[in-house]
């Protein structure tokens, strides 16, 4: 209950305090967007009373004058550029590196009137006229949104939201860190958890790949055993008939041999028989001579 009631309290504090600010800063912007406002509106004003003044020197003046005025305004223009260039550096701000760069857009311009006029064939009134207020719109231009971030940033800076929400963060916070800290204990527990589950898995994994492979091994060695087997087989099957052919070939020289043979023996016992009957006869005749 007292921890209620000091926070109602702060919050009429504050809103005590929101109420005289606001009362005291209404419809005021901050010297820095008015200085702004304020450059920007002058650097209009500037360029108008340039290019009405060279469009007014351009009637009670000769041109070659008037083309080193020019020169002269440029090079004003140019240095004007230089310095806030340095301004900017050594401030660091990009409101003025804004303006250096402004400046020498418009020394640039003056350079190039004459140019373009002769060029293009372009009335020199005319196109100064035009160039005045181009430089003047943008200035404007430029200030209105200078003015209107301004004025959100006011809005903003004098909105209760923000310092009712950082008066109150510090208790939320210690909340939050509680809950954080149970969170990140349960992560812990999840993480560790996982890494087990992890391993578990990878130790599974290894078991399996190790008994695939032995299973592999086994079927590739009996395998092995079983080619090598009937290699083996193979080659004595060959061996074998080999010796049986061989055997086969030693059989059939063996009786050609013994038939070859046989047929000698049976001529020369037949050669004899003729013989003994020619003698016969021969024996025979010279008998019948003699008788």
């Amino acid at each position: 209950m007292q921890t209620v009631e000091k926070k109602e309290t702060e919050k009429q504090l504050i809103t005590l305090d929101l109420k005289d600010k606001k009362t005291k800063n209404t419809n005021k912007i901050s010297q820095e967007t008015t200085n702004e406002i304020f450059y920007n509106i002058l650097f209009a004003i500037v360029a108008m009373i340039y290019f009405n003044l060279l469009i007014l020197a351009k009637a009670g003046m000769a041109m070659e004058r008037l083309e080193k005025d020019i020169q002269v305004f440029a090079g004003i223009f140019m240095l004007a550029g230089i310095f806030f260039t340095e301004k900017a550096y050594k401030q660091d701000k990009g409101t003025r590196v804004l303006t250096a760069i402004e400046c020498f857009v418009l020394s640039i311009h003056s350079l190039s009137i004459q140019y373009i006029v002769k060029k293009y064939g372009f009335d020199f009134s005319i196109y100064l006229g035009a160039s005045a207020y181009i430089f003047a719109s943008y200035c404007t231009l430029k200030a209105i949104i200078i003015y209107t971030k301004g004025r959100k940033q006011l809005l903003n800076d004098l909105s209760d939201v923000k310092e009712i929400v950082q008066k109150e963060e510090p208790i939320k916070k210690e909340a939050s860190k509680k809950v954080k800290d149970n969170d990140v204990v349960n992560k812990e527990i999840t993480e560790g958890e996982k890494t087990k589950s992890k391993q578990t898995k990878k130790k599974t994994t290894k078991s399996k790949t190790a008994t695939t492979n032995k299973t592999t091994t086994n079927k590739t060695a009996t395998k092995k055993s079983s080619s090598s087997k009937s290699t083996n087989k193979k080659a004595s099957t060959t061996s074998k008939e080999k010796a049986d052919k061989k055997e086969l070939e030693q059989k059939e020289t063996k009786t050609k041999k013994s038939t070859t043979t046989a047929k000698k023996g049976s001529n020369t016992k037949k050669a004899p028989a003729k013989k003994s009957t020619n003698t016969k006869k021969k024996v025979a005749k010279e008998v019948e001579k003699g008788e």
